[in-house]
């Protein structure tokens, strides 16, 4: 699946942003920045990221447009 470093940066960036919006959802107010420390990158949100892009690579390109990229 991971053939250059573009597919590792995807990798990571989806990763972070699966993280970024977990974190959001569970610290919405502005006290957020009390819980800072417990946004990090695990594996599982790796392999989530992994997913979804592997997802996104096997759709028709028409069939992108219509999935949201993270939720």
């Amino acid at each position: 699946m991971i053939r250059s470093g573009a597919d590792v940066s995807a990798v990571a960036n989806t990763a972070v942003s699966v993280v970024l919006h977990e974190y959001l959802a569970k610290y919405s107010t502005p006290e957020a920045a009390k819980h800072s420390s417990e946004a990090f990158v695990s594996m599982q949100h790796f392999e989530e990221a992994v997913k979804k892009i592997r997802i996104q690579r096997e759709m028709k390109p028409g069939e992108k447009t219509t999935l949201p990229q993270y939720g």
